[in-house]
């Protein structure tokens, strides 16, 4: 199977948030994917995301056909601290306190939190990541059907201890991966340079499992992209750091920051 066809239902779980400005032009803000966690839904973005452009506008999840408000409740970790190495940059919103959002991802196919099986035997990995750069919008509130794929970028890990400090980032916590832009096909085929990565954070970082003829075995999703560092280094929380906090908005002690988007409040919950 051809790497594009292996992707391609990765594009119904990963899904760009925009805002309309005064003129009702669509404007992308960042991504967001779907995951499950012991068979509960959540969709999941980065938490600057929402601060950085919900202070100002409503905030939309944009499907094929339409644009769904994302009202809240939204569990993001603390407000945003570069030099803070546990800045986890998460935002979760509950699809079982989300029923009309939820209706509307009625369909899409989740990405699973689910360790893969260790034992499994393979030659190489690959690493790419997933989003919908910032770009000029050319789509107006009205239009009909918006047609836009995440790209999709291929990366290589990185191990230099040097670049987790200068980060300020933990092996534990977070992954470095490697960005280099390359050539890509645009809409009409031609080649051109791929988009700066602006926007991607709240999208995927794969890992892609090969054999010794270099056919996939298995995807695993790794973490959750958000920061991109001097044009050459994209950080992203992993996903053992989503699960933990999922873990505490269904746990029974002190919940996380809560808020409800669309009247820019906090919310409380027991």
């Amino acid at each position: 199977m051809q790497k594009e066809n292996l992707f391609e239902p990765l594009y119904q779980s990963i899904f760009p948030i925009v805002y309309y400005d005064e003129k009702n032009f669509v404007h992308m803000v960042g991504s967001s994917i779907l995951i499950e966690n012991h068979n509960a839904p959540y969709l999941v973005t980065a938490a600057h995301t929402l601060r950085d452009i919900g202070s100002k506008y409503l905030l939309y999840i944009l499907l094929s056909k339409k644009a769904v408000l994302l009202p809240g409740p939204v569990f993001i970790t603390d407000l945003p601290d570069k030099n803070n190495p546990l800045d986890l940059d998460i935002a979760v919103f509950p699809l079982k306190e989300q029923l009309e959002l939820s209706e509307h991802l009625l369909g899409s196919k989740t990405i699973s939190l689910a360790e893969f099986d260790e034992s499994i035997d393979y030659a190489r990995d690959h690493y790419y990541i997933f989003g919908y750069p910032w770009r000029k919008s050319r789509y107006l509130r009205d239009s009909k059907e918006i047609k836009i794929k995440p790209l999709s970028y291929s990366t290589n890990y990185l191990t230099d201890i040097f670049l987790y400090e200068k980060y300020n980032r933990t092996k534990k916590t977070h992954i470095l991966v490697q960005y280099i832009q390359k050539n890509t096909k645009d809409a009409l085929g031609k080649s051109r340079l791929a988009p700066m990565p602006h926007g991607i954070s709240g999208g995927p970082l794969f890992r892609l499992l090969v054999d010794k003829k270099d056919q996939w075995i298995v995807l695993i999703f790794e973490g959750l992209l958000t920061d991109w560092k001097d044009k050459k280094v994209i950080i992203a929380t992993k996903k053992s750091q989503i699960k933990s906090f999922i873990e505490t908005i269904k746990g029974t002690g002190k919940k996380p920051l809560c808020l409800m988007l669309d009247v820019r409040k906090e919310c409380y919950h027991g």
